[in-house]
């Protein structure tokens, strides 16, 4: 077990920085795009990339979702993969092959009817055009990501995803300055297909063609029959996004669906932490499977409060600057700033529950997942849609922060029962959201841009000094990570 916790640790570290390099460039490159494109284009782009989200998700069968979990149940820690995990790494190649190149035709035949839910301005023949294309280019790369994942191979996976955005940075813009959203969303099709590429070269020798055999079907039953609830469950997640989007465009405005997509950019920093940890802990989480109750609660139940304690001043940094960041955009978005801040607080309550995905595929309690993504996916479009026609991108950001309370509260009812974890269990740093919200949103108005954003440093220092303890515990527990007890080395499931 401790090798398996010093690759998780080390993996959270690789995952971090690739976040960071990863949110970064996705910044700049949304920065960059919102400043080539007017706003009507801006949004339209916006949405497309949803469709691209919801189609990468259909290709993958739910497979590509757990293949991670598939793989790393057959990897022995310190050995190369064996002839059981090399067909089942060809076997997913296979299936990723066929299933992205059908969803890709399938998208382009459906132009039609993608374009007529846009409505008859929303996009041009020539953006749907490439769409199938980049569905086929986004899902082949995920399947490699989630092979690489399932390796345990985090430094390569890390490489992997932060080449993707940082060369799509440098192909999106001057495509976009050429071509419009239609350069935009080509450029990225042609960097997930180059990148892919080079990531066969990343998997071990005899996994890097295609496997037609009965471990194939066999892989591939299993892999639908363990993934569909998660499939399930991201297309809700999608789905929902990729609504909203297109709802608040035909109620509104394409300009509006513009400015939430701003919002929801700068608010990407909140989830650094917690996406660095889920990446290491599903492979993690899957060789626990078996564990007991207590074990589990033992090792996983430290990472929720590490989050609370280490989101809270990123969502701190991004809304009391708010009106700082958003400066960086045209003049035209600056008014966007309430709305970037109620995205804030929604995305600092979801933080709390973003490893939940990778704990319950990794302990094989899909079906829990599925019920309580579902639960928080209807929520959230069924207020977001009602407070969108009045209120326009602010409407569906009060709507994430209402959906994301329901959800916290959810899910630390179920962890607290199922698993006897802990969700809430930074008492203080929770006390200090609420109070530290709504006295920035007294501020804000109050101060200038500037000011806001320096004010959020000592609003950062008050919650690191009020939890002084979980911040030594924090530490504590990183260090029996690394160089865990020798009294403990061996314990865990075998």
């Amino acid at each position: 077990m401790d090798p398996l916790r010093r690759a998780a640790t080390s993996g959270a570290a690789f995952s971090l920085a690739s976040i960071v390099g990863m949110r970064a460039f996705g910044f700049l490159t949304s920065f960059f795009l919102s400043h080539v494109l007017n706003q009507d284009d801006f949004g339209r782009y916006a949405i497309i990339l949803s469709y691209n989200g919801v189609g990468m998700l259909v290709a993958g069968l739910g497979v590509t979702i757990i293949a991670p979990k598939l793989i790393a149940e057959t990897v022995l820690p310190d050995r190369p993969p064996g002839a059981d995990t090399l067909a089942i790494l060809r076997s997913f190649l296979t299936i990723a092959g066929v299933t992205a190149l059908v969803v890709g035709l399938l998208v382009t035949a459906g132009a039609t009817v993608i374009r007529g839910s846009l409505g008859a301005n929303g996009a041009s023949w020539s953006m749907l055009g490439v769409l199938g294309l980049t569905v086929a280019a986004t899902s082949l790369s995920a399947a490699i990501a989630a092979m690489l994942q399932g390796l345990h191979r985090t430094r390569e996976l890390a490489v992997f995803n932060t080449v993707i955005a940082g060369l799509y940075l440098l192909f999106a813009v001057p495509a976009s300055r050429a071509f419009g959203v239609t350069g935009a969303v080509a450029s990225l099709a042609a960097c997930h297909g180059l990148v892919t590429l080079a990531g066969l070269f990343w998997l071990p020798p005899g996994a890097r063609r295609p496997l037609m055999s009965p471990t194939t079907k066999a892989v591939l039953a299993r892999g639908v029959l363990l993934g569909w609830p998660l499939l399930v469950s991201s297309l809700a997640l999608a789905s929902s996004g990729s609504l909203l989007r297109t709802w608040l465009g035909k109620t509104v405005s394409l300009a509006e669906v513009g400015r939430f997509q701003v919002a929801d950019t700068l608010n990407q920093a909140i989830l650094f932490v917690p996406l660095a940890l889920a990446t290491p802990l599903f492979p993690l989480a899957s060789t626990m499977a078996r564990a007991t109750r207590e074990e589990r609660a033992r090792v996983f139940g430290p990472a929720f409060a590490f989050i609370a304690l280490l989101s809270l001043p990123a969502a701190l940094v991004v809304g009391w600057g708010s009106r700082f960041w958003i400066g960086f955009f045209d003049p035209e978005y600056h008014a966007a700033w309430p709305i970037v801040y109620l995205l804030t607080a929604g995305y600092f309550l979801t933080s709390l529950g973003t490893i939940t995905g990778a704990l319950l595929a990794g302990f094989g309690l899909t079906m829990d997942s599925l019920k309580i993504t579902i639960l928080w996916s209807a929520l959230l479009a069924a207020s977001a849609m009602l407070l969108a026609p009045k209120y326009g991108a602010t409407g569906v950001a009060a709507g994430y922060v209402v959906s994301a309370v329901v959800q916290t509260a959810v899910l630390a009812v179920y962890y607290r029962r199922r698993l006897g974890i802990r969700l809430l269990s930074a008492p203080r740093v929770l006390v200090l959201f609420p109070i530290l919200f709504a006295l920035g949103w007294w501020l804000l108005g109050r101060v200038s841009p500037l000011v806001g954003l320096l004010l959020a440093i000592p609003a950062s220092g008050l919650v690191l000094l009020t939890s002084l303890g979980l911040t030594r515990r924090a530490i504590s527990h990183l260090a029996r990570w690394i160089r865990p007890d020798p009294a403990d080395s061996g314990a865990g499931p075998a």
